[in-house]
């Protein structure tokens, strides 16, 4: 496994925190601590980036949450505001806490 990173003072001083191991056609991660958010955000986009994940829409506004199935995309609001997102040149506006379904070609 590679140390992508390690603990920086205290009893694990230099000890390893987080560990990739690629095995056969995948990667494991081994996280051996809670990061905060900003650090586990940045460890997150990482991992997906180098696992070839991309978001279903880049971009959306914070609170935004896209989910393809099949034909349909799924936009929920998980916000207490409406929110304004465009989807293949068609914008749409998702009040708070509703959940916006469109089948693709319409």
């Amino acid at each position: 496994a590679d140390v992508v990173a390690s603990f920086v003072g205290g009893d694990l001083d230099g000890r390893p925190a987080v560990l990739r191991n690629a095995t056969g056609e995948g990667t494991a991660w081994y996280v051996a601590t809670l990061p905060d958010h900003e650090a586990m955000t940045r460890l997150l986009r990482r991992v997906c980036e180098q696992a070839g994940v991309r978001p279903v829409i880049a971009d959306l506004p914070a609170g935004l949450e896209a989910v393809r199935r099949g034909p349909y995309l799924f936009l929920l609001n998980h916000t207490n505001e409406s929110a304004t997102v465009t989807v293949a040149d068609d914008t749409f506006t998702i009040q708070a806490g509703d959940v916006l379904i469109r089948k693709e070609g319409q």
